[in-house]
């Protein structure tokens, strides 16, 4: 195939207009002959394997167009023959569309973005493959404003789905026809977590320096609710419990508490879904009505702490009270004693004194008369 080269900074004036006469026949003559065909809005190259060749004299840089029956080439002649771009027969209308707004377009006229791609088979892939597994496959890079990624679909019954895998496993970012989200392992194929639409701004789960906040967007513990309960960093669970969060507040019946601690049935047990390990509480539809949830499915540990401290409450001012009791008891039977003990001695004097009068009576008949009345006054 010949190889035509045109220099257009050849200066006319140095032909005649007789010798650029001649040239142009010759020119035109040697196209024919090739199969070159020129009209007034077409030129045509026609022959096997034909190519346009353009060389940039100033840099040796040269390009090559290049048809065949696989296909039209843009050919970097220069570095490698490297190929950038290339059309397979058969591509589709619109391949590639480029708008008059500077949008590109990939299988639409109207584009709507800087690049639209769009399959109007239904089974469009687009893949970034950089070949370097420390290079990126795709950056998105803004400098004046926010850098966004959007995955939308126009079907209000279909799915947007985003994948992160690899041939041991992965993971996807799903949202569902009904706007919810969901993370799914796709190792295991289960839905690992579903976040459900709502109308609130109400941050319901912020990750902050290592805390979870659940309902509060400054998290200050491993996990802290918007009610203020939290997990300490030791692993305690501390309930909200400000008098600020509470109404209707009111004493404790002690004979409310009374009667729901008789009612109580602690039991053992172990949960389902641990069978090893073993437990010991209470079953949530057996409680008295005032431990009850309003489901009945649960226990809130406080509020039988609550009652069992109003009961020993109680059985503790009757105990300080017996032992008041008991005291006073032992204070009177002490005085109890020490009368017996005087009365004793009492008599035991009188006892002495009898027998001191019975032994002068017999010495002295005079006196026998006052030891009969002695005797007979004990």
């Amino acid at each position: 195939m010949l190889i035509r080269r045109f220099n257009a900074s050849l200066p006319m004036s140095l032909f005649t207009s007789a010798l650029r006469s001649v040239c142009y026949a010759i020119l035109v003559t040697t196209w024919a002959l090739s199969g070159v065909a020129m009209g007034q809005e077409t030129f045509t190259l026609d022959g096997p394997n034909p190519r346009v060749t353009v060389i940039d004299t100033s840099n040796d840089q040269t390009w090559v167009l290049q048809p065949d029956q696989n296909g039209f080439y843009i050919i970097d002649d220069t570095n490698l023959q490297s190929v950038p771009i290339a059309i397979k027969p058969g591509a589709r209308d619109a391949s590639v569309f480029i708008s008059a707004n500077d949008n590109i377009g990939m299988g639409t006229t109207t584009p709507q973005g800087l690049l639209d791609i769009r399959d109007n088979v239904g089974s469009s892939s687009v893949r970034f493959n950089p070949g370097n597994i420390s290079a990126e496959s795709m950056v998105i890079e803004e400098a004046t404003d926010a850098a966004n990624l959007t995955i939308k679909t126009l079907a209000s019954n279909r799915v947007s789905l985003l994948k992160m895998t690899t041939p041991n496993g992965g993971y996807s970012f799903k949202t569902t026809a009904t706007g919810d989200f969901i993370l799914r392992d796709e190792g295991s194929l289960r839905n690992v977590m579903t976040i459900f639409k709502s109308t609130l701004n109400n941050n319901l789960l912020t990750l902050r320096n290592g805390n979870v906040g659940i309902g509060r967007t400054t998290p200050t513990f491993p996990i802290h609710m918007k009610s203020g309960a939290r997990c300490t960093v030791g692993g305690v669970w501390t309930n909200a419990s400000s008098r600020d969060l509470k109404q209707n507040i009111m004493a404790l019946d002690s004979t409310q508490a009374a009667e729901v601690v008789a009612q109580l049935c602690p039991v053992t047990y172990q949960y389902k879904s641990e069978p090893t390990e073993d437990y010991v509480g209470f079953i949530a539809e057996d409680v008295p009505e005032l431990l009850a949830t309003s489901d009945r499915k649960s226990l809130a540990a406080m509020d039988v702490v609550a009652v069992l401290t109003k009961v020993v409450q109680d059985q503790q001012v009757a105990i300080e009270r017996q032992a008041k009791e008991i005291e006073e008891l032992k204070a009177s039977h002490i005085k109890q004693v020490e009368l017996v003990e005087q009365l004793a001695r009492q008599e035991a004097m009188i006892s002495r004194l009898a027998d001191q009068f019975a032994s002068i009576s017999k010495q002295s008949p005079d006196t026998k008369n006052g030891t009969d009345q002695l005797v007979s006054a004990r």
